[in-house]
């Protein structure tokens, strides 16, 4: 796997909204840990479950978008 890239930075179209740019490596990694992610304390498990789905959502779509497999 080669050195991931994942950047974060201030859209320069829409106040308010982070875009992320990341490579194949760095979806691999970002995947990897939403997969082992797990509610804390006070979370409410049902509510968790479905941010993380998603999230998870989202970034399936771009992977499909871009051909990485995922």
């Amino acid at each position: 796997m080669s050195e991931p890239m994942v950047k974060v930075r201030p859209s320069p179209v829409r106040e308010g909204v982070l875009v992320v740019e990341m490579d194949e490596a760095g979806f691999d990694l970002f995947r990897r840990l939403l997969d082992r992610a797990e509610p804390r304390g006070n979370d409410n498990p049902k509510n968790f479950a479905a941010i993380k789905d998603r999230i998870a959502g989202a970034f399936i779509a771009g992977a499909h978008v871009m051909g990485w497999k995922g």
